[in-house]
């Protein structure tokens, strides 16, 4: 996408977050982004017609954490959006959701792959938001299956991401799922690598009882694959 004299508008639809405006800072920090253009909205009606058709389309899944009530319309609003990206039908679009989704995990210590989902109170005020997170990941799993919408999902870790130094590789590998990605597909994003989650897998494994549910701790392998792309 680099010296091609075009830009390449990446659209960010959605409410106005903390979480969207620090991602969209991130994104446009590297001067390799030279070639395109991050579009801060919040309606998908925004998006001119003549750039619906083949438009990319990046949704941040932040869902407010300060009580069930505020939790809910996070999520009403979110699947808005969602529902208004199946009638527009971008070319491509990616709901960045969180790894809050896996929730409670037992067994042996291990990297939590994408198909791993664990268990999740649906009464707990402090589960909310992990509740209403997977929703919405299941409402963008049902419009891929039953509209086409060309939607994948990522599940960052956002405290590593948000911390860590790598900021350059991670918004490569966003970007390259973002435009290559199959249908359906999930994955694991996260700024430690595979050493530094391997090491923090075994030291979890020595400290925990084994009635204690799992740290849970990405398995970021199919992610990884794009950021060499």
């Amino acid at each position: 996408m680099q010296g091609t004299g075009h830009t390449e508008k990446i659209w960010l639809p959605g409410p106005k977050s903390q979480g969207k405006q620090k991602f969209a800072e991130w994104l446009c920090r590297s001067g390799v982004q030279a070639d395109r253009e991050f579009m801060n909205i919040i309606h998908m009606e925004e998006i001119p017609l003549e750039d619906r058709k083949d438009c990319l389309v990046l949704v941040f899944a932040e869902i407010a954490s300060d009580s069930a009530p505020a939790a809910w319309q996070s999520l009403e609003e979110l699947s808005e959006v969602l529902l208004r990206a199946a009638d527009i039908r971008p070319r491509r679009m990616v709901l960045v959701s969180d790894t809050m989704v896996y929730g409670k995990l037992f067994g042996e210590q291990r990297l939590v792959k994408e198909d791993e989902i664990g268990y999740l109170s649906h009464t707990a005020d402090g589960e909310t938001a992990a509740q209403c997170m997977r929703t919405a990941e299941n409402l963008c799993f049902r419009l891929t299956r039953e509209k086409g919408l060309n939607a994948g999902i990522v599940r960052a870790d956002w405290q590593a991401v948000f911390a860590g130094t790598k900021q350059c590789r991670l918004q490569e590998t966003l970007l390259n799922i973002l435009k290559n990605g199959a249908p359906g597909e999930v994955f694991n994003l996260s700024e430690k690598s595979s050493k530094e989650r391997l090491l923090q897998e075994e030291q979890c494994a020595q400290a925990r009882s084994p009635l204690s549910p799992i740290t849970v701790i990405p398995d970021t392998g199919k992610a990884e694959k794009y950021a060499a792309s």
